[in-house]
């Protein structure tokens, strides 16, 4: 299941942070007056907003296709990583090791505390497992 989210392009990037600070896992689309979601969004539209709003919800093969075709595959099944998160290392030198994400590009950049020294290092999505969400 996929929600689309319409709005002009100035509401929808309002529309976007307010989502986004409400807990919604909200992305942009292509077309900036689009938005995609994986949760139905309309509790979360201000009622300011609400009647240049447009949510459609989308099942089946439709949802199948935005999945196949990348954001919403991403949505679904990425777990996102942002500064501040707190996660444990699954795999590699630091091994159980515990660290706070600092940075998110290709790779994510953990700080961690080795005896005392604070080394960062970059880890991929898969070596990492979230404890915390960074505040």
């Amino acid at each position: 299941m996929a929600f689309i989210i319409y709005a002009s392009n100035r509401k929808a990037k309002v529309l976007l942070k307010h989502l986004k600070t409400k807990g919604l896992i909200v992305e942009e689309t292509d077309l900036p007056e689009y938005l995609i979601t994986i949760r139905d969004p309309s509790p979360y539209i201000p009622t300011e907003l609400k009647n240049s709003v447009r949510v459609k919800e989308f099942q089946g093969r439709f949802a199948d296709f935005l999945k196949d075709a990348g954001k919403l595959g991403r949505i679904l099944f990425k777990k996102e990583y942002s500064a501040g998160d707190v996660v444990k290392i699954k795999s590699g030198v630091y091994e159980g090791f515990v660290g706070i994400v600092k940075k998110v590009n290709k790779n994510i950049e953990v700080e961690i505390s080795v005896f005392g020294k604070i080394v960062v290092e970059e880890f991929r999505e898969e070596q990492l497992e979230k404890l915390a969400t960074g505040y």
